[in-house]
C-alpha cells in the first residue's frame, strides 16, 4: 500500500511541476536509445527495435550498418566535441549526437558543418550553451538531457535538486517551443521513480530512455 501511494505521489509531483508543451515536435522519435556503452557484438545482436539509436561509430562497417538499419529507423553517431571525429558521412548515418560540449563557438561551427553535409544534429547536455542551441534551432533536430529528475548519490539515485530540475525543465520546454525534439536519459532502477518520470515525460512530450530497463 505504501509503495503504491509513493508512486502516485511522485507521479503527481512530476506531472504537475514544470511547463508543458501542447504537442510533440514533429521530428520527435517515439522510441529512443543511447547505446554508446554497448559493444559492437551486442548492438548487432540486440532484439529491441527503435525509432532512433545513438551508437559509437568505431569498428562499424557498411555491413554492420545494414544490420542496424533493421533495428532502428534512424542511426546517430556519438561524437565528443573535444575530439570531433566521426564516420557519419562514409557510413551514411542519419546524424551526429554531440556531447562533452565545452565551447560555444566550436559547437556552433560543428552544427553548421553537419548541416552543410546534410547530417542531422542532436546536442547532449547543452544547458550552459543553450543560446547556441536556440540560435541554431533550424539545424538542431533534438536535444538530449541526462539526470533532470534524479541524480547519483553514492550507489543509488535520489531526487535531483529542485533548482537544477526546474531550470532543465524550462530549457527543454524552450527547445520544444523552437521546434526542437526533446529526449531524457535517467539511470534510476527504482520502479517508483521510473513510473513518475515516465508519467512526466508523456505529459510533456519528452521521449524517455533508461538503460537499466531491459
Amino acid at each position: 500500500m505504501y509503495k503504491k501511494l509513493l508512486t502516485l505521489v511522485l507521479c503527481a509531483f512530476f506531472v504537475l511541476t514544470g511547463c508543458s508543451s501542447k504537442t510533440a515536435v514533429k521530428s520527435q522519435a517515439s522510441t529512443y536509445a543511447v547505446l554508446t556503452k554497448k559493444k559492437k557484438s551486442e548492438l548487432l545482436k540486440m532484439k529491441k527495435h527503435y525509432d532512433l539509436i545513438v551508437v559509437r561509430s568505431k569498428d562499424l562497417t557498411t555491413e554492420d550498418m545494414k544490420v542496424l538499419r533493421k533495428k532502428s529507423k534512424q542511426i546517430y553517431f556519438y561524437m565528443s566535441l573535444k575530439k570531433p571525429h566521426h564516420k557519419a558521412e562514409t557510413l551514411k548515418a542519419d546524424g551526429i549526437f554531440i556531447s562533452k560540449i565545452d565551447n560555444a563557438d566550436a559547437l556552433d561551427a560543428l552544427i553548421k558543418e553537419a548541416n552543410q553535409n546534410k547530417l542531422k544534429v542532436i546536442v547532449n547536455n547543452a544547458y550552459d550553451y543553450r543560446e547556441t542551441v536556440y540560435k541554431n534551432s533550424k539545424m538542431v533536430v533534438g536535444v538530449n538531457q541526462t539526470s533532470m529528475m534524479t541524480k547519483k548519490q553514492g550507489k543509488k539515485y535520489v531526487k535531483q535538486d529542485t533548482e537544477v530540475s526546474t531550470r532543465l525543465k524550462k530549457y527543454l520546454n524552450t527547445c520544444q517551443e523552437k521546434g526542437i525534439a526533446t529526449y531524457l536519459v535517467e539511470y534510476t532502477k527504482n520502479t517508483d521513480w521510473r513510473a513518475a518520470i515516465n508519467a512526466y515525460c508523456k505529459k510533456h512530450h519528452i521521449t524517455y530512455y533508461n538503460p537499466t530497463i531491459k
